[in-house]
């Protein structure tokens, strides 16, 4: 068997597909975070992007909004998506995800399944925006009152190099967060 880094090559001229180079890969053994680093570089070389386009209305009224979720803090979650069915008046199909998220998630848009509404993380913008898999965000209504509330942080991490805002945070936290003590400095 090749080994991996001539599978990517074979991947980035196109003589094997990426169910191929995905299926080559996990035979040889390769960790899902390679794989999917291989695949972000391989996406982002590419510098075509499809853009994303909200459907024909008619379909938006006859269809749920499908939101997969990972499995943390599941009742709030669940608590907000009863909130918004009933201000908004819309079916959403919720389902918390256990397992590898990140991976179940890529294998969804890799396999083109419904999905409306997902929990990412800021690495995974340009693959996601390079297979036109999000929305840009300044199509939603009263987009930039929300855009402008948000930390800088959040909107320079979820912005992709077009300039276009792909993504919004859904908490915030101090997670890495340079701290020091005054009082004991």
């Amino acid at each position: 068997m090749e080994p991996a880094h001539v599978l990517l090559e074979k991947l980035r001229r196109g003589t094997i597909s990426r169910r191929e180079y995905l299926k080559r890969v996990v035979a040889l053994g390769v960790t899902t975070p390679v794989i999917l680093a291989a695949l972000e570089q391989q996406g982002a070389a590419q510098e075509t992007t499809i853009p994303a386009e909200f459907p024909p209305q008619e379909e938006i009224d006859r269809t749920s909004i499908v939101f997969r979720g990972w499995a943390y803090e599941t009742d709030v979650v669940e608590d907000n998506v009863r909130i918004f069915r009933e201000m908004y008046d819309e079916n959403v199909d919720y389902q918390t995800v256990t397992g590898d998220y990140d991976l179940i998630i890529d294998t969804m848009q890799l396999n083109n399944d419904r999905l409306d509404m997902f929990y990412g993380n800021e690495s995974a913008v340009a693959r996601h925006v390079v297979t036109g898999k999000l929305l840009d965000y300044s199509q939603w209504w009263d987009s930039e009152r929300a855009t402008a509330e948000m930390y800088p942080a959040f909107k320079d991490a979820w912005t992709w190099k077009d300039g276009k805002l792909y993504g919004l945070p859904y908490y915030t936290a101090v997670r890495g967060t340079m701290m020091i003590n005054l009082a004991l400095a």
